[in-house]
């Protein structure tokens, strides 16, 4: 009894190790090109969380960039 049990857990841990491959193919595959699974889904939300964080550092950045290209003259103080 204690082997069949053995048996059956070893088949269920070799059946999920197997749809795990199955998921790294289709995404080596396919490029993760609209893919609906929670990982590629996490993955998106949190890229574009970045690429948002980055935009809104670089805009920052230029305008800072800006106000400093712009100084007082010494001569008439505009």
């Amino acid at each position: 009894m204690a082997i069949n049990e053995g048996l059956e857990e070893i088949s269920k841990k070799g059946e999920a190790r197997e749809k795990e491959i199955e998921i790294a193919k289709f995404h080596e595959e396919r490029g993760k090109i609209k893919c609906e699974c929670w990982q590629c889904r996490e993955n998106k939300l949190v890229r574009e969380e970045v690429k948002a964080k980055i935009k809104k550092e670089v805009a920052d950045y230029e305008k800072e960039e800006k106000k400093a290209d712009k100084q007082q003259c010494s001569d008439c103080g505009k």
